[in-house]
């Protein structure tokens, strides 16, 4: 299934590259060919670039799941998605999200810390309610808290459009 997901990345695109076209990229390399070029400089590089995305994806959901002792747990439960829109928008709200890399920072530095606080919680309250994570229920009041703080900043601030703009996939609105 791997192996048709990536042969499909390669040949579909803007224009279509045929599969022995894409062998020949590969084995006999035209530097004057164009479907060479494409497949050698954009294609090859975005698929690896995408297989290395989702298995790090696929790490990061099994840690959350192994941490939380959960088969069906997702990064809200250890407080990952709310960190990151609550630093994201606090940090709008301030000026400090003026470019994309100022953005980034400020999701997995919110990420990070919501985690840790959550985290933290749950590790003082060793009970037969808090442990795993997914079960705690102070850590569900931290995992609100932050997102109530993040939506009560975003809608009282008047520099949150890098918040807005990062909630709708960082697309314009």
């Amino acid at each position: 299934m791997l192996l048709a997901a990536i042969v499909a990345s390669i040949s579909v695109g803007a224009q279509n590259v045929p599969v022995g076209e894409i062998w020949r990229a590969l084995v006999d390399f035209d530097p004057l060919a164009g479907d060479h070029l494409v497949v050698r400089e954009i294609r090859i590089p975005r698929t690896l670039l995408g297989i290395a995305v989702g298995a790090a994806l696929a790490v990061g959901g099994a840690l959350i799941q192994t941490l939380s002792r959960n088969p069906l747990a997702e990064p809200g439960i250890l407080g990952v998605t709310h960190g990151a829109g609550f630093a994201l928008t606090l940090g709008a709200a301030m000026g400090l999200a003026g470019s994309a890399i100022n953005e980034l920072g400020l999701g997995v530095v919110g990420a990070v810390l919501a985690t840790v606080v959550v985290y933290a919680v749950a590790a003082t309250r060793r009970c037969g309610c808090c442990w795993p994570v997914s079960r705690c229920r102070p850590c569900c009041r931290v995992c609100h808290w932050v997102s109530g703080s993040r939506h009560r900043t975003h809608w009282t601030s008047t520099g949150s459009g890098p918040s807005a703009r990062w909630r709708a996939g960082n697309r314009p609105i």
